[in-house]
């Protein structure tokens, strides 16, 4: 039952980003979960909130590709039985994942099902997964020779039996059954071309999902003998909690590479013009203001096309942010890489909807769109991988919607910390007319969870 829930939560919710309810506008997480009544389900909002948050009635809680974080644990606390929860990613951000602050999830309940959870750090209160699991975070292959293959090893130790897989193609991982207690894992990587860079994630999962994120680059040179050791138990973690800070604060800009190298090659620093910033107008006296959560209908402001740009004023030192257009099937996934717009590939197949790198503009004809989408999603991210650089760092962001001529609606973003991508609107069907969703939410991963949780593949 809670699986059907949780395809069911791969649909955004009709009712926004933080939700009316009962005419009730809501302001964090915390009050979406406890207005749900007893036994009901609690659908959660797309993005990422900071923890920790409490469940202390028995209910169903699914999650939208919902992140709660701490950056000292708990995250998320189980306070009452009958719980059942899925499709909720859980993390702790600064605490060492083996001390008592790095615990991320806690259940005071026996009872608590679980579906689909992701977790960064410990959990207590959940058979079989306490305790200490001592696995890496990164796994960086550095530089390794092209055209051969080349074997790895690692050596992980875990309190409870689990299963192991990557999403990256040519690597092989093997034993795929982990057992209680230490395991030798061996990782076997097909030949590919020099200057290939490889991104990915090798998963392990339990009661929980936990995630290993490997980088390495093809360069051409003598391969080593026998499979090179990359982690113990007894490796140093302050090496590899260095490594893991570096590549959580990456955006999707160096993955997406590999992919898009061959048509435009775009996405070098030095071949992208930086922009001017953007600087806040006056909102002009006949423009609608529209608030997080609100939903409009298209046609009510935009008879043909609508205009998309995101101003703002700098607090501190300049910043390069650039708009991202995901097209979503009625599953709510993108089918292709030709689904996500932005300043590497500027136009979509059908023309309905167009990047204007010059104006950092971007421009949708809702009557143009394949009648097959159902969804399009308006993201912007901070250019780069300099993880201090996030929205903090702006103010008074405002989303301009515009007509052919005038500006007709904006959209005033607030709340906004840590993050470096954010989703600012959705355009939908809804009973065969478009409508605008007001979201104003982001991650702090950058443009790879988001792209992740559409269907869109990043890494080679």
């Amino acid at each position: 039952m809670i699986d059907d829930m949780i395809m069911k939560a791969n649909v955004p919710l009709d009712s926004g980003c933080l939700p009316f309810l009962n005419g009730v506008m809501f302001v964090n997480l915390q009050e979406v979960i406890d207005h749900g009544m007893t036994y009901s389900t609690v659908e959660l909002p797309i993005g990422e909130f900071e923890g920790p948050i409490y469940i202390r009635k028995p209910c169903t809680v699914v999650g939208n590709a919902t992140t709660i974080w701490s950056r000292k644990g708990p995250a998320l606390v189980i306070a009452s039985n009958g719980v059942r929860i899925g499709n909720v990613r859980v993390e702790v951000i600064e605490a060492d994942p083996n001390s008592a602050d790095g615990v991320c999830l806690v259940s005071q309940y026996d009872d608590t099902e679980f579906r689909h959870i992701e977790i960064l750090g410990q959990v207590k209160g959940v058979k079989g997964e306490e305790g200490a699991w001592k696995i890496p975070q990164v796994l960086s292959l550095g530089e390794f020779a092209a055209q051969e293959q080349t074997d790895y090893q690692m050596e992980i130790e875990i309190p409870a039996a689990a299963e192991i897989f990557s999403n990256i193609k040519g690597l092989t991982i093997t034993p795929e059954k982990l057992t209680k207690g230490r395991n030798s894992v061996y990782l076997k990587l097909e030949p590919c071309r020099a200057d290939t860079f490889i991104y990915g994630e090798i998963v392990i999962v339990g009661d929980f999902i936990r995630t290993i994120f490997l980088n390495g680059l093809a360069v051409q040179q003598t391969p080593h003998d026998g499979a090179v050791l990359l982690f113990t138990p007894e490796s140093s973690t302050e090496q590899n909690a260095l490594e893991t800070k570096l590549l959580l604060s990456s955006s999707l800009h160096q993955p997406i590479v590999e992919r898009h190298q061959e048509k435009q090659e775009l996405l070098n620093d030095e071949k992208k013009e930086i922009h001017p910033k953007a600087v806040i107008t006056p909102l002009p006296a006949d423009a609608y203001s529209l608030r997080r959560g609100e939903r409009i209908a298209v046609e009510q402001f935009f008879p043909d096309t609508i205009g998309f740009t995101l101003t703002y004023t700098e607090r501190h030192e300049p910043l390069e942010i650039d708009p991202y257009v995901i097209l979503l099937n009625k599953a709510q996934k993108a089918q292709s890489d030709n689904d996500l717009i932005f300043f590497g590939n500027q136009r979509s197949l059908c023309g309905g909807i167009i990047y204007q790198e010059e104006s950092h503009k971007v421009i949708i004809t809702p009557k143009a769109v394949n009648a097959d989408i159902e969804r399009i999603i308006v993201a912007y991210a901070i250019y780069g991988d300099d993880e201090r650089k996030n929205f903090s760092m702006l103010q008074a962001i405002g989303l301009q919607l515009w007509d052919q001529t005038q500006e007709k609606v904006r959209f005033t973003i607030e709340d906004l910390h840590l993050e470096r991508t954010i989703v600012a609107v959705e355009v939908y069907r809804y009973k065969g007319a478009w409508r605008i969703n007001a979201v104003g939410s982001g991650y702090r991963d950058g443009l790879v969870r988001l792209c992740q949780s559409y269907g869109l593949e990043i890494a080679e």
